[in-house]
């Protein structure tokens, strides 16, 4: 059972007979398929006025329906087999003490009443807890009936019989005419659920008498090349008779022609279309095998058949020939995929493949199934790979960004400034990680000279102090004195 089912809680008394009071109803319902039910009860016979356990139980598996017996006919008995239905027992008796599995020999029309019931842990739909089921009476067996026939007018009269079904050829025999000087033979086999009376006949064999007046009788013969030239109609009755041989003489818009006017008292009509070969002696003969006319076929004296190219078999009408001509099957043929686009976000490869199909169509102008070819696309995806992936994402060039020149030291006595930058170089390599190619910097650290200018070396050169001097009985004058350079700055 797939849906859920009921559960019913059943009450019950300890070994010291308490009265047990449920704290749940007498019956829970929904409880799904195999789940546990956990099922907690207070006891009022305790002193101390609780008392608490829990009981788990699996909910019982409703069954739906119950199969019913199958019973099998034969001629010396009939046995009875079970099915193998899980969750449920059959019983021969009502009392269900008495289980059945197999029940063998029945005697024609005897009965039997079987009794089902569920097994352990599960139990039929609510109100139903039984079942009966009446094996179907046993047929008693039948005696086929021998069909009627009429030998001058080769009139066979088939009657339905309820338990036999007759057949001609393997196929279902109906009322028929017989051809003149023609046999057939009927057969009876008993239907389902029947058996025939021992030594009761089954097959019968009906011969007509023979035709007394004449059969006209036409032959189509159809070419896929309409080359008909050479081609004759070689025909004989009975073995005794000798055979004739006559050119086509006649055409539709489809088929050469020729027409016997005086087919009388045959029991069968072979016929052979040939030509012969270049060495005028040897047959090419259209099939290797000879070709046999059904003359019951005919009708108010004409018969007419057709004969296809390489073909074996004899047509008795064109809707014949569609009908028994074998069709052949439709072929589908699917090419190779081929991938078409590569999605690197969704990480799919969209394919697409041809695929051609073939059916084959009736052409009244052949007779036969003619191919009808027919090609559509059919696509798919599939998951892109890391090295398509790979191959199909652009690698970034290296990139060098350097910054500013910044002035670090002052060589006056070299008149040069020495400067420093940083330069940032960035590669890209492949992350397996994120299917694409990802930055990597480094800084290194790049130095170069200049001029200095005359401010900068001004302000990086220190003044010399002043000083003054007096000779002794002169006027007062300055006289200014260098101090040895310093070293330079830095």
């Amino acid at each position: 059972m797939s849906g859920p089912t009921n559960f019913l809680i059943r009450q019950s008394k300890t070994l010291a007979e308490q009265d047990w009071a449920w704290q749940t109803r007498p019956e829970i319902r929904d409880i799904a398929p195999g789940s546990l039910l956990s099922i907690s009860a207070t006891s009022t016979a305790n002193t101390d006025g609780t008392s608490n356990s829990t009981h788990k139980a699996t909910p019982l598996v409703e069954l739906d329906g119950i199969p019913a017996p199958q019973v099998v006919y034969r001629a010396d008995g009939t046995t009875v087999t079970l099915p193998d239905a899980h969750g449920v027992i059959y019983y021969k008796d009502d009392a269900k003490t008495v289980k059945a599995e197999k029940v063998e020999n029945l005697a024609p029309g005897e009965k039997l009443k079987l009794t089902a019931a569920p097994e352990l842990g599960y139990r039929f739909k609510l109100g139903t807890f039984s079942y009966e089921d009446q094996v179907r009476t046993i047929q008693a067996p039948v005696t086929p009936q021998k069909p009627g026939f009429d030998p001058k007018t080769g009139e066979l009269t088939i009657t339905e019989q309820t338990g036999v079904e007759y057949t001609i050829a393997d196929h279902k025999a109906v009322s028929q005419k017989v051809a003149p000087g023609a046999s057939v033979t009927v057969q009876a086999k008993p239907a389902a659920d029947y058996v025939f009376a021992t030594g009761a006949d089954k097959e019968w064999t009906f011969t007509a008498d023979k035709a007394t007046k004449p059969l006209e009788l036409t032959v189509h013969y159809k070419r896929t090349d309409a080359a008909y030239n050479g081609y004759k109609l070689h025909s004989w009755l009975n073995e005794k008779d000798a055979p004739e041989d006559t050119a086509f003489d006649g055409q539709d818009p489809a088929t050469a022609t020729r027409t016997l006017s005086d087919v009388t008292d045959a029991e069968k009509l072979g016929v052979i279309v040939y030509k012969l070969a270049d060495n005028g002696k040897d047959w090419i003969k259209n099939t290797e095998p000879d070709v046999f006319v059904d003359l019951a076929q005919a009708k108010d004296g004409k018969l007419e058949i057709w004969i296809r190219q390489s073909d074996p078999k004899v047509y008795y009408s064109l809707q014949d020939m569609k009908d028994r001509v074998t069709k052949p099957e439709t072929k589908e043929v699917a090419g190779e995929w081929a991938d078409v686009a590569f999605n690197l976000d969704t990480r799919k490869v969209s394919q697409e493949r041809s695929v051609t199909t073939t059916e084959y169509v009736w052409s009244d102008k052949t007779w036969s199934y003619e191919p009808v070819a027919s090609t559509k696309k059919e696509t798919q995806t599939r998951d892109l790979t890391e090295a398509e992936a790979k191959a199909r994402t652009l690698l970034p060039g290296t990139t060098v960004a350097p910054g500013e020149w910044t002035d670090i030291s002052f060589d006056v006595a070299k008149r040069e400034v020495i400067q420093e930058r940083d330069v940032l170089t960035t590669k890209y390599a492949w992350s397996s990680e994120k299917w694409t190619y990802v930055p990597t910097s480094s800084t290194s650290k790049e130095t170069q000279t200049r001029p200095m200018t005359s401010d900068e070396a001004k302000d990086r050169t220190p003044s010399p102090p002043t000083r003054c001097s007096r000779a002794s009985g002169q006027s007062r004058r300055w006289t200014r004195k260098r101090r040895p350079s310093p070293s330079p700055a830095t």
